[in-house]
C-alpha cells in the first residue's frame, strides 16, 4: 500500500467559524455554510470539508482583506458521478474570474472514459504557506483521473495539475488519448488571448475606448523615482508594453503549464479563448500510457504584467531521460522570478534528476535562483507501508 507525505509538518485541523458576510453566489454560499460548522488551526487558511463535498483555497486572512478565493464542489462521498464535470468559482482582488461549470472530457482510441467509482481524496495539506490537495477517481476500464491543487500564497500562484493514467497494457501499446477541460470565464472580465504565445491575460481597462484612440491618449506618466542604467534596462526587459499599461490594468494571467509556449510550436494540445460560450478551452491529445494537462494561473496583478517565458525540463533517471509516461518536468519565468514544477506519473516512485536536484517525490514546486538552485515551498513524497 502507498501512503503520501508532506516534507513540511502536516496540521490537522477543522474550520473555525467563518463570518457570513459575503456576495451572493450559491456555491461559495453552500460553500462556506458546510465549513462553518467545522474548526481549524487559526494560522491555516484553506479547508476541505469533513462531508467530501467543498474545497475551498484562500489567502485571505480575514473577510475585509483583499486576496483570491477559490471553491469547487465534488459530489458526495461514496457517489458515483456521471462525469468528471465539476462547479467552482475564483475570485481575485475583489472581482470574479471564473465561475460555472468546469467541464472535463476524455476519450481512449476514441472511448469515452467515465466514473466508475466515487471521488477519492489522496492527499491533504493546508499549510499557512500553501495549499496541497489531490482527489482521484476510476474511470472506464480500469483507468484513473487524479487532479491536484495547489496554492502558494506568498506566490500568489494557483496549479491546477490533471494526470489521466492508463493501465499497464496501456503504457505498453501507448493508446491515442483526447482530453478537453473548459473554464467559464465569468462574463464582465476582458480577456485577451495572445497572438504568439499560448497564454491568456485578464485585464481592466483604464482609459476609455474614446479616450485610448484619440491622438493625444498617450499620457505621461506619473513622476516615479530616478532609475540608474542599470536599473532601466531591466524595468524595459520585464516590464509590459508602456503604451499598452496606459490603457489596460492587467490583473492575472493564465498559462497551459503542459503546452509549448509558442504557438508555431509543434504541440499535441492548445489552450484557447472561446467566445460561446465564453471562457477557456485547454485540449491535451497525446499516444502514451499517461496524459497530462495543467493550468497555472499568476494572480500578482503587477508581475502579471510583466514579461514572462516558460519550458519543459528534462527530467533523468539512472542516467536516461525520461517521458510524461514517467515525470513531468517544467518551468517558467515571471518577471524577475523563477518557479519549478515536478510531478511523477508513474507508478510507482523513483529517483529522478530534474535542474541538478536529486527527488524521491510524487510533487515538487519551487522557486529557483541561480546561486541557490530549486527551494521547495512544497514537497510531497510517497513511502510504501
Amino acid at each position: 500500500m502507498m501512503s503520501w507525505r508532506i516534507s513540511s509538518n502536516i496540521i490537522r485541523h477543522t474550520i473555525a467559524t467563518i463570518p457570513m458576510k459575503f456576495e451572493s453566489c450559491s456555491l461559495k454560499s453552500r460553500a462556506l455554510e458546510a465549513l462553518q460548522s467545522e474548526s481549524r488551526d487559526g494560522s491555516v487558511l484553506s479547508a476541505f470539508s469533513s462531508s467530501g463535498q467543498f474545497l475551498f483555497l484562500t489567502d485571505k486572512s480575514d473577510d475585509n482583506s483583499k486576496g483570491t478565493e477559490f471553491f469547487v464542489e465534488f459530489p458526495l462521498n461514496e457517489e458515483t458521478p456521471k462525469s468528471l464535470d465539476l462547479s467552482f468559482v475564483l475570485y481575485s482582488i475583489g472581482r470574479t474570474f471564473f465561475e460555472g461549470i468546469w467541464k472535463t472530457r476524455a476519450t481512449l482510441d476514441g472511448e469515452t472514459l467515465l466514473p466508475t467509482g466515487s471521488w477519492e481524496t489522496l492527499c491533504e495539506d493546508f499549510d499557512e504557506d500553501y495549499a496541497f490537495f489531490e482527489r482521484s477517481i476510476p474511470l472506464t476500464g480500469g483507468r484513473r483521473f487524479s487532479r491536484r491543487f495547489f496554492f502558494a500564497y506568498h506566490e500568489s500562484l494557483l496549479l491546477v495539475f490533471d494526470e489521466y493514467s492508463g493501465t499497464s497494457f496501456d503504457r505498453k501499446n501507448a493508446p491515442a488519448w483526447n482530453c478537453q477541460s473548459f473554464f467559464p470565464i465569468e462574463a464582465t472580465v476582458d480577456a485577451l488571448e495572445d497572438s504568439e504565445a499560448r497564454e491568456i491575460t485578464f485585464r481592466r481597462r483604464i482609459v476609455s475606448e474614446s479616450v485610448a484612440d484619440a491622438p493625444n491618449a498617450k499620457k505621461a506618466k506619473k513622476p516615479g523615482k530616478i532609475l540608474s542604467e542599470e536599473e532601466l534596462l531591466i524595468e524595459e526587459l520585464y516590464s509590459a508594453d508602456p503604451i499598452e499599461s496606459e490603457i489596460f490594468e492587467t490583473l492575472a494571467r493564465i498559462f497551459p503549464f503542459n503546452l509549448p509556449e509558442w504557438k508555431a510550436d509543434a504541440s499535441q494540445g492548445n489552450l484557447r479563448l472561446k467566445k460561446r460560450p465564453f471562457g477557456l478551452d485547454l485540449s491535451v491529445k497525446r499516444d502514451g500510457g499517461v496524459a497530462t494537462s495543467s493550468l497555472l494561473i499568476d494572480l500578482n496583478a503587477r508581475r502579471a504584467g510583466r514579461r514572462c517565458s516558460w519550458r519543459p525540463l528534462t527530467v533523468g533517471e539512472k542516467m536516461k531521460v525520461v517521458d510524461e509516461n514517467s515525470a513531468v518536468g517544467r518551468k517558467i519565468q515571471l518577471g524577475r522570478e523563477q518557479y519549478v514544477l515536478y510531478v511523477s506519473t508513474s507508478p510507482r516512485p523513483e529517483i529522478r534528476s530534474i535542474v541538478s536536484r536529486n527527488l524521491l517525490s510524487d510533487f515538487m514546486f519551487g522557486k529557483f535562483t541561480a546561486k541557490n538552485g530549486v527551494n521547495p515551498i512544497v514537497d510531497v513524497t510517497i513511502e510504501e507501508e
